[in-house]
């Protein structure tokens, strides 16, 4: 795995990296749907030669190296979380999806930005500080909102 910011920039450019953010959304204490946080999706070509045209490829010697991609950064830009904030990851299944504005076949590794402790409560300003930190540290390593 990249372990330099470097190596991990050089990840990125490969893997055609990027990133959007999008509302969690979950249950009150009265189960009525409210935005409890947010999703961080990164998105990474699988480097092949096929097109999103063609059957995906089937290969995880081609797949798994994209997903590596996602991982370090990952590993770089969400953090742990704080006292206010938790991060987790969703595990990876090994599927792809097809992203047609880049012509291509990826991976997606998603992140996901809550309260810590409570998860029912909605979203706040520790968390939207919490996305805008990791959004900082994406674009340090080249990576760019879609």
């Amino acid at each position: 795995m990249a372990t330099s910011e470097h190596e991990i920039r050089e990840l990125v450019a490969r893997h055609r990296i990027n990133y959007r953010v999008t509302p969690e959304w979950g249950p009150d204490a009265h189960w009525h749907q409210q935005k409890i946080g947010f999703q961080i999706e990164l998105y990474g070509v699988v480097a092949d030669e096929s097109t999103s045209a063609d059957p995906p490829p089937l290969d995880t010697d081609v797949t798994n190296p994209a997903h590596d991609a996602l991982d370090a950064v990952a590993s770089f830009a969400f953090g742990n979380g704080n006292k206010d904030v938790m991060m987790t990851v969703d595990p990876y299944r090994a599927e792809l999806v097809r992203e047609p504005s880049l012509n291509a076949w990826g991976v997606e590794l998603v992140g996901h930005v809550l309260h810590n402790g409570d998860v029912r409560r909605p979203a706040d300003a520790a968390q939207a500080r919490y996305v805008a930190e990791v959004k900082q540290r994406l674009s340090k390593i080249g990576v760019h909102e879609r």
